[in-house]
């Protein structure tokens, strides 16, 4: 009930036009009009048609690019500085480029700083700004360069005839949330480079500087090795040489890196995108992180009392854990939902086809669990505290997350995100995605290496009288390892060299495609991020408004746009037969394009063998058992369900042996598995199954 109406109240976000506005971009060429540099200057007018041609195509025809020139020569010249000011017009920049002369220059230095003080002196007005400098000398000033005094008119910062400096110049630019990215020809200007990212790193700015640098070494801590977009303004150099094959590519490059920065800024500002992690684990790597939480930083001066966890688990002590909880909730009902077959829950004909048509067919079962946590928690965010835990009658280890009592208000000073429906909603969308999950390593079989999963997620309130009544929480398998983003809800898609062929991210990309294509454009699940092929805190867009409403992630249609903008199909999609593209978001495109059938529309539970995938039957933990597994899954005492490595082994481990007392017959024990009845969310039996009724 209380879903039902949180769900009816709850406001509908209109999230019409948000991808064209945040891809609608200011470009702004920064060109040293020297003579060393005309070769450049050619390929930049014989390239920039088809710069923005490449440009409105990553964006789906759906952004309008304005260019801008600023071409800038040194102080003796004349003109020093020419200007074309932002147009849309294609024409005007090749006949403003065909008029600069690759001209003068005397000694080394050029004066950059000029020609920067002009590019912000420029009509800016789009959400994405972009300075591209292209140049093969750097700006006056002995800290901007490493030649010696004699080879620069202007060694003294503050000398040239506009007394510029460069730091008062950049913190315009910061101001202006413009993103500067420098195309290095020579060595020249790697010394420019590093203090001008330096600038920028101070203002929190995702900075990478070319490892062809040669003070590279001395940006460790400053650059933005993974390349995973934080929202904060862009700092790229990237390397062009003295090639000009790269042009086009690294501007295209360039562009999309800075849209895809200002997505973030603007959606994590709405509540509508979760912040990097912090850690390198989900749960626990870095203590100090976000990663357990996903969500936006602590608000400043909100709860500094807060201490966090700075020692390592002690799971093997369970007085260590310090809180009992008797807790009362809700978890996704696996046998109703997955469809019993043969006695164990396995991929039904109808599962997934049933999930994605109501979300009244994500059913929910009542569950009692008496827990043990850790105080003191280990991880926090802008809404919620992560602690470890553990169960009474289980070794496998937990995180439980509760809501802090002054999180996050919403415009009337109400707290927002704070009520079990909340919970229940984001456990119906991983439930969804575990359904998806389930047919995608179905029909990858063959390929084990490539099946994914999401952890589960139950909540609940807590009952305990020693604790403020209603406490909401979530309870959820901790993962241990290198915590790993995959693709964002906003157009992120992990490019990272060293994932090229790593099969978690290659199936991680292709499985987001694969929830677009078997919903019919429908669902699109994405924002994949987890420990190896393990996944969690998952975002799902959907067509329909009215499904998982309460989600401030869920971009809806705009969200289908950002994905495809990024996606690259690879091999595993070619491999599902997958026909949707982006050109279906195009103006003027193609109409949608599905492929047509699945084999679990005929085949159903017999689908590539009668054990294709199943669930474990452990309500807090359903890991995904592939088809190679299943067979050995089985326990001879609980017949109808069956069980991953990890809690295989417990069924044993926890029985216990307890008395009966029946009517009008004499007392005699029974042998009980206590972590077979918690796995169920049930308490303790207190007769023996022949007496039970």
């Amino acid at each position: 009930m209380e879903e039902r109406t949180a769900i009816a109240i709850a406001p509908r976000r209109s999230t019409a036009g948000l991808f064209k506005s945040v891809c609608s971009i200011d470009l702004l060429f920064l060109i040293d009009t020297t003579s060393s540099m005309r070769p450049y200057i050619e390929s930049a007018k014989s390239q920039v048609r088809s710069i923005l041609d490449d440009i409105n195509r990553v964006f789906l025809n759906q952004a309008e690019v304005r260019v801008a020139v600023v071409g800038y020569k040194d102080h003796m010249n004349n003109p020093n500085i020419q200007f074309l000011d932002f147009t849309k017009s294609t024409d005007e920049v090749r006949f403003f480029l065909d008029s600069l002369a690759a001209t003068g220059g005397r000694d080394i230095p050029e004066d950059v700083l000029g020609g920067l003080q002009q590019a912000l002196g420029a009509t800016w007005k789009h959400h994405t700004r972009v300075v591209l400098h292209i140049c093969d000398a750097p700006p006056h000033g002995r800290i901007l360069h490493d030649f010696d005094d004699k080879w620069d008119d202007y060694p003294n910062p503050g000398s040239e005839p506009h007394g510029l400096t460069y730091r008062p110049v950049l913190k315009r630019m910061l101001d202006a949330r413009i993103n500067y990215v420098l195309l290095r020809i020579t060595k020249h200007t790697d010394r420019m480079a590093l203090k001008f990212m330096r600038e920028y790193a101070t203002a929190a700015s995702d900075c990478i500087l070319s490892e062809k640098n040669r003070y590279y070494s001395k940006a460790s801590g400053i650059s933005n090795i993974d390349g995973m977009p934080s929202g904060g303004l862009v700092f790229r150099e990237a390397e062009l040489g003295i090639t000009l094959a790269a042009l086009q590519r690294l501007v295209v490059e360039a562009v999309t890196t800075s849209v895809m920065s200002s997505t973030v800024r603007s959606l994590t500002l709405s509540g509508s995108i979760k912040s990097a992690p912090g850690g390198t684990s989900s749960q626990r790597s870095n203590c100090s992180g976000l990663g357990s939480i996903q969500e936006d930083e602590e608000v400043t001066g909100r709860r500094p009392d807060i201490r966090l966890e700075e020692g390592p688990a002690h799971w093997d002590n369970l007085e260590w854990f310090g809180e009992r909880l008797i807790v009362e909730g809700f978890s996704i009902d696996a046998t109703v939902t997955a469809g019993l077959h043969n006695g164990f829950h396995v991929l039904g004909t109808s599962m997934l086809d049933r999930m994605m048509e109501s979300d009244t067919n994500i059913t929910v079962s009542v569950l009692e669990l008496n827990l043990r946590k850790r105080k003191t928690p280990f991880a926090k965010g802008a809404l919620r505290l992560a602690s470890f835990a553990r169960t009474d009658y289980s070794t496998s280890r937990y995180v439980v997350k509760e809501f802090k009592t002054d999180g996050d208000k919403d415009d009337d000073g109400r707290s927002r995100n704070h009520t079990l429906a909340h919970l229940v909603e984001d456990m119906r969308s991983q439930a969804l995605c575990k359904a998806f999950a389930l047919e995608f390593n179905s029909l990858l079989a063959s390929r084990p290496e490539y099946a994914i999963d999401f952890i589960v997620t139950s909540c609940f309130k807590c009952n305990d009288t020693n604790r403020r009544k209603g406490t909401c929480m979530s309870i959820e398998p901790f993962l241990d390892g290198k915590f790993v983003k995959y693709n964002g809800n906003a157009g992120y898609a992990n490019k990272d060299a060293n994932l090229a062929n790593d099969p978690s991210n290659l199936a991680a990309q292709a499985f987001s495609h694969f929830t677009f294509e078997r919903s019919r454009g429908r669902f699109l699940v994405c924002d994949l991020q987890g420990v190896g092929k393990t996944m969690t805190d998952p975002a799902v867009h959907t067509l329909d408004p009215y499904r998982f409403s309460l989600s401030q992630t869920n971009l809806g249609v705009e969200g289908f746009m950002f994905f495809f903008a990024y996606h690259e199909c690879n091999d595993l999609c070619r491999r599902l037969q997958l026909k949707s593209t982006a050109t279906m978001f195009m103006g003027g495109g193609k109409e949608m394009q599905f492929r047509d059938c699945w084999p679990s529309q005929f085949f159903g539970n017999r689908l590539y063998g009668g054990e294709a995938v199943v669930y474990c039957s452990n309500k807090l933990c359903g890991r995904i058992v592939n088809r190679f597994q299943a067979v050995t899954s089985k326990h001879s005492d609980f017949p109808g369900y069956r069980w991953c490595d990890e809690c295989l082994p417990q069924l044993d481990k926890f029985k216990t042996m307890r008395f009966c007392f029946p009517a009008g017959e004499p007392c005699h024990l029974f042998e009980v598995s206590k972590f077979f009845h918690e796995s169920q969310g049930k308490g303790l039996p207190r007769k023996c199954p022949k007496h039970d009724k």
